[in-house]
């Protein structure tokens, strides 16, 4: 699309070649072609904008929302993080101490995540401890937090009644993005569902909260059988997710079809790799850029979905900073997946090459 400038260069140009002389900049034919110009800017960035809107490879927010609902699709809500709090005081309690629900907890900090009860519970007398229900406060991956984190008590101010989480929570995920509503809606496209092939199962698994993607095994347990697995967004899926899309398949499964879901198989992937920095660029900051985006490229891979050094490659040296780069052969290398399977990261390795010749 032409810039403002170009527009305003071009009708100055002509108006040079029909008159004769050039348009003083002071003049108030000079100031009609300005404003003219703007107009005519704001005009081509609006179609521009239309245009984007009428593909799904390019539609955003709402509009690409639109192209899903063609498609039957919409896009997934964001799910509160759960975990089972656990509330306790050093030494046994003489009466029972209540703990009712909509009690606050929260991680330490200016900005900590609050967790709230939603069950009324009680350490009995005579004990120590009880494990008790809660929620995030919001919604998202913000409420997926470390273990020990969650140890501020908000609304139950007791000096000796203590909180944890002894586990990690990991169970929240923010709203759909359109990155990966895009990737459904064209998926939907190149591989037709028609309510019995592998399509029709992969779309109503992946239209659930929680699940980024789907694989699907036809005949994994013998004929008449067909295989569901989902994977998160980098990370497992819930149980509590395996047993919803289990039921939501069951209502919809052609007859006498066995459909089994499951959780995919997590299979961890670690890169290492050696970078030669540009001149002028720190270490430190390249190897931060380049953690961040190789953790964002796994958070999107699909269940079944390989991993090649050619896209590894791609995003490093796409990285602001980046010279050269090669990667230690010994621990990373392309990997094939299955269907059943997911890949995941787990270490990240960035060193400084030397002076490569």
């Amino acid at each position: 699309m032409e810039s403002y400038d170009t527009i305003l260069k071009r009708m100055k140009s002509n108006f040079l070649v029909k008159c004769g002389f050039p348009a003083d900049n002071a003049s108030d034919i000079a100031l009609r072609m300005e404003v003219l110009a703007g107009e005519i800017f704001s005009a081509g960035s609006y179609l521009e904008w239309i245009r984007n809107q009428m593909f799904p490879q390019t539609a955003q927010g709402k509009y690409l929302d639109y192209h899903a609902q063609l498609r039957g699709l919409t896009r997934k809500s964001p799910i509160k993080s759960t975990v089972l709090l656990y509330f306790y005081v050093a030494n046994a309690v003489g009466a029972t101490l209540a703990i009712p629900k909509g009690t606050i907890c929260s991680t330490s900090g200016d900005k900590g995540v609050r967790f709230i009860t939603t069950e009324d519970s009680y350490i009995a007398a005579g004990m120590k401890a009880i494990y008790v229900r809660a929620e995030a406060m919001e919604y998202g991956n913000r409420g997926n937090v470390a273990t020990g984190t969650v140890t501020v008590l908000v609304t139950l101010p007791l000096t000796d009644l203590k909180v944890t989480n002894t586990t990690l929570v990991t169970v929240g995920v923010d709203e759909e993005s359109d990155d990966s509503l895009r990737r459904r809606v064209l998926s939907s496209m190149s591989d037709i569902s028609n309510g019995t092939n592998g399509a029709f199962y992969k779309s109503i698994a992946s239209s659930y909260s929680g699940v980024n993607s789907a694989g699907v095994i036809p005949r994994n347990r013998g004929n008449g059988t067909v295989d569901v697995f989902l994977g998160g967004k980098g990370t497992a899926v819930s149980s509590s997710v395996v047993e919803t899309v289990q039921s939501g398949i069951n209502s919809l499964r052609e007859m006498n079809v066995d459909v089994l879901v499951q959780p995919a198989t997590l299979l961890t992937y670690n890169v290492y790799v050696a970078v030669k920095i540009k001149t002028g660029f720190d270490i430190d900051d390249v190897s931060d850029n380049i953690l961040a985006r190789l953790k964002e490229y796994f958070a999107t891979l699909f269940v079944g979905e390989s991993v090649y050094l050619s896209n590894l490659g791609e995003i490093i040296f796409h990285v602001d900073g980046v010279e050269n780069y090669t990667f230690n052969s010994l621990y990373t290398k392309d990997m094939k997946i299955a269907n059943s399977q997911l890949a995941v990261v787990d270490k990240i390795i960035v060193t400084e090459a030397g002076d490569w010749s």
